[in-house]
């Protein structure tokens, strides 16, 4: 398969795309001693944060690598409430219904959700890659594959321009939903992305980050609740609280919080794009203003003023305003020969049940074991551990899409009648302590996954 032209090099395990997935699984393959390269197309990890959310499965699984303290001192921390309130009114109102991610009541001993700057905690993925058996090899773009009976391929384009291949026992494809693995090579073999038959909504939102910051009597002297004793810290969490709301209007569903540690003031908002709306046009800071604005604009009377206070809005530096696609989709198979796909490139989630990192580090952590017995032993019937990966971790998804489903059916209820009648359920029902307590628990009230084999 070698041509004399492109330099070879070997190893046993290949991995394309070096973001969460790609890193986790290298962090445990190089705990387990397997020789592994990672081909990543960026020269440097992104500083765009996209995904916000790790459960606590997720925190468990960085836990196994090594990185506890780390996650709550430089990625974010936790995510406290879910709420779920009323559009129209602000974000400061009761909510109908909440779920308290705050407490270690699930499985794993952690709180619930932390919700992380994704750049920090790529770095700290990285840091994990021991060098005796784990290559990072940056500025590598993935330009063909191929397989014989006992190898796979992989030709790369290196930042220079310099054409090089690698051979490897198995490939994995953690290089995203859009990534060279199952665009290139599996989808003309079959393999696709299909739609989930039990969450059929798909629409498109617009997904903002915004660092903040604090406005002082100094810097905004005309600001009016410096004369009613507020500080710079509670203006803050006055117009951008610290619980995660879900804004179920249905007229514009919408969700927003922090993200990150609180030092870093990062804030996302999220809001639906309605049918005839451009996305590209809604992502704009004229648009998006016209969105988002109302909710840092809070009405004088709640502070005895005669006048309306808005937040300053030259305190607000947008990071990043782009619309994207939510729908649940996940490939027919997960594996072909000797190529696996993992993480987004295997699946994708709508973000309601913050789910899509925690999934492909569940995809990892249980991939690397049974990658190293089919490195290890020629014997082994690589095909049936790579099938009875996915069947395991097919049973987890349906979970994971449970309580996205849930989420999103509060968010987006589009009649109001529907949802006056659902708002006024949940209030009675909630009257009964021990009823309220099991709401609160989310996702978390049927305990951990069990897997039938």
């Amino acid at each position: 398969m070698s041509s004399p032209n492109v330099e070879t090099d070997t190893t046993d395990v290949i991995i394309c795309g070096c973001g969460p997935t790609g890193a986790l699984l290298s962090a445990n393959l190089s705990r387990l001693k397997v020789n592994h390269v990672i081909l990543e197309r960026e020269a440097e990890i992104t500083t765009d944060p996209r995904g916000i959310a790790l459960d606590e499965d997720g925190i468990r699984i960085m836990q196994g690598v090594g990185l506890y303290e780390e996650l709550f001192r430089d990625v974010g921390k936790s995510m406290g409430v879910f709420r779920f309130i009323e559009g129209g009114r602000g974000l400061n109102v009761a909510p109908f219904l909440q779920f308290d991610y705050s407490t270690i009541e699930g499985g794993t001993g952690h709180v619930g959700f932390l919700c992380h700057k994704q750049p920090a905690m790529e770095r700290h993925l990285q840091a994990k890659i021991d060098q005796t058996y784990g290559q990072l090899r940056s500025s590598s773009s993935v330009v063909a594959i191929s397989e014989d009976k006992g190898n796979v391929y992989v030709d790369y384009e290196e930042g220079s321009g310099k054409l090089r291949r690698i051979r490897g026992k198995y490939l994995v494809g953690a290089d995203g939903k859009t990534g060279f693995i199952r665009k290139k090579y599996l989808e003309p073999r079959g393999i696709i992305m299909e739609k989930s038959a039990k969450f059929r909504y798909e629409a498109v939102w617009v997904a903002l980050n915004w660092h903040i910051t604090l406005p002082t009597p100094e810097s905004h002297p005309d600001f009016p609740l410096w004369r009613l004793g507020y500080t710079p810290e509670e203006v803050y969490d006055l117009y951008f609280p610290r619980d995660f709301n879900f804004i179920c209007d249905p007229t514009r569903p919408s969700v927003c919080g922090r993200f990150g540690r609180t030092v870093d003031r990062l804030w996302r908002f999220e809001f639906v794009v309605k049918p005839g709306e451009d996305g590209q046009k809604m992502a704009t800071p004229e648009e998006t203003q016209k969105i988002i604005f109302p909710y840092l604009t809070h009405p004088g009377r709640r502070y005895v003023l005669t006048e309306n206070v808005a937040f300053p809005a030259d305190c607000i530096k947008c990071i990043r305003s782009r619309p994207f696609s939510f729908s649940a989709r996940s490939c027919n198979n997960w594996s072909l020969g000797r190529v696996i796909l993992c993480g987004d490139a295997a699946h994708v989630f709508p973000p309601f049940g913050g789910q899509g990192i925690t999934s492909g580090f569940r995809d990892a952590i249980s991939l690397s074991w049974r990658l190293k017995i089919a490195v290890r032993s020629d014997s082994a019937d690589y095909q049936a551990l790579f099938a009875g990966w996915a069947a395991e971790r097919k049973q987890q998804l349906e979970r994971s899409l449970a309580s996205t489903i849930e989420n999103g059916n509060f968010c987006n209820e589009p009649s109001r009648i529907k949802a006056f009648i659902r708002n006024w359920y949940l209030w009675v029902y909630q009257l009964i302590p021990s009823w309220k307590h099991s709401l609160e628990l989310g996702g978390r009230r049927e305990g951990m996954t069990r897997y039938d084999y």
